[in-house]
């Protein structure tokens, strides 16, 4: 049994039209298709939150809604599937392109203008724009818990909804300790309650009955769509001080508001052998805590499979996003797939780097030639002085053998 974890699917029926009408576009709907199909029976399929763009389906607004296509997709995977929910699966109306743009999509701001015709989206609603920054659906939740605890054969999952962006509460913005972080990452959540880490709580302290389990210890995995803190830059060290305290979440962004210091005081506590994927960030990354040092830094995913066993360290990872990229810090989309027998293995869907002129492919390749070409001739210019000079000494050793 294999384990597929994927986040920030992104989707929206508009982005089947915009892949037939520009070119090279990234269509997170097809993205998605394609890890649906690479599902076998007895897999496991988590789409860690973000899993719609928006709730309406137009622009304008209607009863249409993008969570039926994502159903519509769903359908027809094989293995078992879980959702968890993301800051954009609450909010309700579609945005407006020529403001916040496509290049998430891989459509840059001359192309979106290009097409702007065919694409929409960018007709100004006066208050409807303030409608998709702050609106928010309030019947997401139906039929849709909170928390959810699943049990499967290679590790126990629990999956957290670090709720719709703080933005949408003003209060935050008045809070001293939270305007914050509200400015340095706008789409910041709001975090967990009390009934969440209560529920933390209880899934980190069961590694004294599971010791009495025969076998080897089930690890936990708990899925939070915002990471608890996360840096673009590669961590040497950090000594994280022993109450979590502020100074140390200052360092950070695109993190959860309420209970994130008690979410990993609660796991840090905890003698389970955890592991914390998230996504929200569009960019991978992986991060390793001490529980004993308190030392967190950031590593390679080969090294969280080669400690994937000891319950001594905390592995937290951040898997990329299937619908969107994010320039210059990453161009792939893809997910991470978890093996009980080889551990986690990150799999890329596409690779949207930029691609070369055909002019500039040639300059370049022209260059290279001239410089090739150059270089051989140095080389050779430089044999023939060393000839020369190889010359010049034998003649002066035989002048003097014939002075004597």
């Amino acid at each position: 049994m294999r384990i597929f974890i994927a986040s920030d699917t992104h989707i929206a029926k508009v982005w089947d039209r915009l892949d037939r009408t520009v070119p090279r576009v990234l269509n997170p709907n097809a993205m998605l298709r394609r890890l649906v199909s690479k599902v076998e029976k007895g897999d496991v399929l988590v789409l860690n939150g973000d899993l719609i763009d928006y709730q309406d389906a137009h622009y304008h607004g209607g009863r249409e809604r993008n969570r039926t296509l994502l159903l519509e997709i769903l359908e027809r995977c094989r293995g078992d599937v879980l959702l968890n929910l993301g800051n954009h699966d609450y909010r309700k109306r579609a945005y407006n392109f020529a403001i916040y743009g496509l290049t998430h999509v891989n459509v840059p701001e001359r192309a979106r203008k290009r097409y702007k015709s065919a694409i929409g989206h960018h007709k100004f609603r006066w208050f409807g724009e303030l409608g998709s920054i702050f609106g928010r659906h309030h019947r997401i939740r139906s039929g849709h818990p909170k928390t959810q605890y699943a049990r499967r054969d290679g590790a126990d999952l629990l999956l957290l909804d670090t709720g719709f962006d703080a933005h949408h509460r003003i209060m935050y913005f008045l809070h001293p300790k939270r305007w914050r972080y509200l400015w340095r990452d706008p789409s910041a959540c709001i975090g967990l309650d009390q009934h969440q880490l209560a529920k933390v709580r209880g899934a980190a302290q069961e590694n004294d009955r599971l010791r009495r389990a025969p076998g080897r210890p089930r690890p936990l995995f708990i899925l939070v769509h915002t990471p608890p803190f996360f840096t673009t830059r590669r961590l040497k060290g950090v000594v994280a001080a022993p109450g979590f305290q502020d100074r140390l979440g200052q360092m950070y962004h695109a993190r959860f508001l309420d209970g994130s210091y008690e979410f990993l005081e609660t796991i840090a506590a905890s003698d389970r052998n955890i592991t914390v994927l998230s996504g929200h960030t569009h960019i991978p990354r992986q991060f390793l805590l001490d529980k004993r040092t308190r030392i967190l830094r950031s590593c390679a995913l080969g090294e969280i499979n080669r400690r994937r066993d000891d319950s001594r360290y905390i592995k937290f990872i951040t898997t990329p996003a299937v619908g969107g990229i994010d320039r210059p810090h990453n161009t792939k989309v893809g997910y991470v797939v978890y093996d009980p027998r080889t551990g986690f293995h990150g799999k890329t869907l596409q690779d949207f780097k930029r691609r070369r002129s055909p002019l500039l492919r040639a300059i370049e390749k022209g260059a290279k030639d001239i410089e090739r070409e150059i270089n051989r001739r140095v080389e050779l210019w430089n044999r023939q002085q060393r000839r020369m000079r190889r010359r010049r000494e034998q003649r002066r050793r035989e002048d003097r053998k014939k002075r004597r």
